[in-house]
């Protein structure tokens, strides 16, 4: 899944696209890496969530994060039931509000994506 999001560095390879600046940050290059886990606005909801949960630990790098999702998969708990469903919604309200800034160059702030229904209900 990781090595097929048609994100900014890989459209530019494809020559799709002339640049690949982070179309919610405009501070970096947008990848896999940056949009989900580097990027201050994904920055802003995994720290929120994380808090939330109980969780003290910093956003690590893609391949981290992944390993620690698994490991909290064979866990018992609510609270790490709620960490992979957050997970799944966090990734993909990302992915939805960043096409919203390529496509119609508005998005909604990461505190207004943590208020939607499905996140805000498990929080």
């Amino acid at each position: 899944m990781w090595g097929r999001l048609p994100t900014l560095d890989r459209l530019l390879t494809w020559k799709v696209v002339d640049g690949n600046v982070c179309p919610l940050c405009y501070g970096s290059l947008e990848s896999v890496q940056h949009l989900f886990f580097e990027c201050g606005y994904s920055a802003a909801i995994w720290s929120h969530v994380l808090t939330s949960l109980h969780f003290h630990r910093p956003v690590g790098q893609l391949d981290s994060e992944l390993i620690w999702m698994v490991r909290a998969a064979k866990r018992t708990g609510d609270r790490f039931k709620l960490l992979l469903m957050l997970f799944v919604e966090c990734i993909y309200g990302i992915w939805l509000q960043r096409n919203a800034k390529v496509f119609t160059h508005a998005c909604s702030s990461p505190q207004d994506m943590l208020k939607r229904d499905q996140i805000q209900t498990c929080l």
